[in-house]
């Protein structure tokens, strides 16, 4: 059962405050979270999602969607993902040694390429300090109409997909 929405805390308030001084158009950009019980509800097509940015990021650099993955998981209910130490978010995926965060910082530049993101830098260093993650179906409908690489099978799989999410079995 939802939970009713409840009037936000003050970091939340400030939370979205930043992201939208940052995004203008983030309200209808990005997903907009219920909760079950105190759990955020995900979009449900998120391993959908993921397995595409697989598909369609640049060969040889890498599967940037375990990183897609948990940028969603790193959000509150706004779509908003601070980043305050890009090290420990590539050590959090799984990336070690030299190259973890070069390694991290392609596969996010990824995703913004792909429109599954945004991002916003630090203008002096140019270092990313948050993302805005994009509401999944807009993103991949955007991508779908833009690009003639996506395979058949992955299209008809997320129409069915759709399908399911909107007229779930009664």
């Amino acid at each position: 059962m939802a939970r009713a929405a409840e009037k936000p805390s003050a970091r939340q308030e400030k939370r979205l405050s930043r992201r939208n001084e940052i995004w203008r158009d983030a309200e209808s950009e990005t997903w907009k979270t219920t909760e079950v019980g105190w759990v955020p509800v995900l979009p449900r097509v998120l391993p959908q999602v993921a397995a595409l940015a697989n598909h369609l990021a640049p060969k040889g650099k890498g599967d940037p969607g375990l990183v897609y993955l948990d940028l969603w998981f790193r959000t509150d209910e706004d779509s908003f993902v601070r980043v305050l130490r890009a090290d420990d978010m590539a050590a959090g995926v799984g990336f070690t040694g030299e190259r973890m965060e070069r390694s991290w910082n392609e596969r996010i530049q990824a995703l913004e390429d792909l429109g599954l993101i945004r991002l916003y830098r630090n203008e002096s260093t140019k270092e990313i300090v948050a993302a805005l993650l994009i509401h999944p179906v807009k993103a991949v409908e955007r991508l779908l109409n833009a690009r003639a690489d996506i395979p058949p099978a992955w299209r008809a799989a997320w129409r069915e997909r759709l399908d399911e999410i909107q007229n779930p079995p009664g």
